[in-house]
């Protein structure tokens, strides 16, 4: 049952597809040398691809040889960080960790090439438990300097690189916040989240989750063996525990295709399934089979062999060999075994310890980091507050200096007005004292208003250039204030007469039913 609905959801994620065509390659170096960059830039998308391995031997011999032709210090960090990353499978991690922190240096404080070997350099550090060194790597340089370039899918990688290291922290929380901006990094660069699924399937609930999520892995991206090869396994081994050898036999098969199809090189990763593939001849008693697996792979491992759960595959070998009867071979192997689980303990007890160890340094430095950024908050609330109170003493100040200016306009206003009805009652009494008995009298009288009233007649006459003189010194007497009587009695008539012709000059004035002719006059 659980194997036909496996192969249903493999055939669901293949029929999706990878993301091949979504993604478009961009090549972030900086040019030095034409040959170095044309070589450089084709391992490079190589590598965006997951395809760069051992068949790129005679690449690295080529950037050594122009690397021997320039001595420029940025090129030899660029070509030990391409012959650690073209050997990441068989170079010893200590051995890569020594080339990568002297590209490191050759590569200076600033540019993209510092970003990228402090990234390569990081997750050297996670595999070989130095993790504080790595968590300190993508927090101070990597992803502060990969989000000022813009490089979404190396910012994925880093996010994803965190995840591993709160992985490894049992800081699970934090691992999945990590995991979720690495998503959102490849999401937006259109990269396949083939990473992105994995891990999520390494922290799944339950088996069948776990499952859906190696399936969606392997459908996102096939090409990235590494992962490919991993999700096959662990559908393998969870295939084993529930007793399916089939299903079991069938992932480690599809692995191994997909193995051979984009890394045959990749003697770990071939190695890696092969042990499953042992362990399923062994369970069907299929001795000299599951025997024949186990010593290529301990043939393809090499060295590296105690990378990769030695104990355990001894411990096979040495049954295996007592099943066939061969009992030199399975004491020695039992001894093998022996050794290296009593190894094994002491590198998990020592793996603990170092995890425990950075677990407690790499939470004092991000409280060391909350506290930071919450100093500078608080600086910059007070900043802020400092700013407001600034511009509320501003806008005071403004409001004081307004309501000055506008207290003294209004203050001149009204000593101009007080002045003009001074002058204006000068001007009745001499008008009055005068008698205006004559027209030299009138003369006199006129002269002194248009003294104090320049351009009161123009203004008149342009609003109505057919006033009569009448008119104009009806206009000049109601002006200074004179009332109906007086005025009748200026010029010998009645205050009906007067009143009569006020109504008159309404009228040649233009004034509406609501002006008053008196202010209207003394405003002119």
């Amino acid at each position: 049952m659980f194997i036909s609905r496996s192969v249903v959801l493999f055939a669901f994620w293949t029929m999706a597809g990878p993301n091949y065509a979504v993604w478009s390659y961009h090549y972030y170096f900086e040019p030095i040398v034409p040959s170095f960059d044309s070589i450089a830039a084709r391992l490079d998308s190589l590598d965006q691809q997951h395809q760069l391995g051992e068949a790129q031997a005679s690449s690295i011999f080529l950037l050594d040889s122009i690397c021997a032709q320039h001595p420029d210090r940025r090129m030899q960090a660029r070509f030990l960080y391409w012959e650690v990353k073209c050997h990441q499978f068989t170079m010893e991690s200590d051995s890569s960790i020594t080339k990568l922190e002297r590209a490191l240096s050759l590569a200076g404080d600033t540019g993209y090439d510092r970003l990228r070997i402090a990234y390569q350099l990081a997750g050297n550090y996670q595999r070989t438990n130095r993790l504080t060194e790595a968590w300190q790597l993508l927090t101070d340089v990597v992803i502060p300097g990969l989000e000022q370039v813009g490089d979404n899918i190396m910012l994925g990688n880093a996010y994803h690189l965190y995840a591993l290291i709160y992985r490894d922290i049992n800081e699970e929380d934090d691992a999945m916040n990590a995991i979720d901006r690495s998503e959102a990094y490849f999401s937006d660069a259109g990269y396949p989240l083939g990473k992105v699924y994995f891990f999520k399937a390494l922290l799944a609930d339950d088996d069948d989750q776990a499952s859906d999520l190696y399936l969606k892995a392997i459908g996102a991206d096939s090409t990235d063996v590494t992962i490919v090869a991993q999700a096959y396994t662990n559908l393998a081994n969870a295939s084993i525990e529930r007793n399916q050898p089939d299903s079991a036999r069938y992932w480690v098969n599809l692995g191994l295709r997909a193995v051979e199809r984009y890394q045959p090189e990749n003697h770990l990763l071939h190695a890696f399934l092969l042990v499953n593939d042992a362990l399923l001849d062994y369970q069907a008693q299929n001795y000299a089979k599951a025997l024949a697996t186990l010593t290529e792979v301990e043939r393809l491992c090499g060295p590296s062999l105690s990378q990769y759960n030695a104990a355990a595959i001894y411990r096979i070998i040495s049954e295996t060999y007592g099943q066939l009867g061969n009992q030199t071979e399975e004491l020695r192997y039992l001894k093998q075994y022996i050794r290296a689980q009593e190894s094994q303990q002491h590198i998990i007890a020592e793996t603990q310890e170092l995890r425990q160890k950075a677990r407690a340094d790499i939470q004092r430095q991000q409280y060391a980091i909350i506290e930071r950024l919450t100093e500078e908050a608080r600086r910059e609330r007070h900043r802020t507050w400092g700013i407001v109170a600034l511009l509320i003493l501003v806008v005071v100040l403004a409001i004081a200096m307004l309501s000055h200016y506008y207290r003294k306009r209004k203050q001149h206003e009204a000593e101009n007005s007080e002045l003009r009805n001074v002058l204006q009652q000068e001007a009745v009494g001499a008008l009055v004292k005068s008698g205006i008995a004559d027209d030299g009298d009138r003369s006199r009288a006129e002269e002194r208003f248009l003294q104090l009233r320049p351009g009161f007649f123009a203004r008149l006459k342009e609003i109505n250039p057919d006033l009569t003189e009448n008119d104009l010194r009806l206009c000049t007497y109601i002006s200074i204030g004179m009332r109906a009587k007086e005025i009748a009695q200026q010029l010998s008539v009645t205050p009906d007469s007067v009143n009569t012709a006020r109504y008159r000059l309404r009228k040649k004035l233009n004034l509406k039913s609501d002006e008053k002719l008196d202010d209207f006059l003394r405003n002119l």
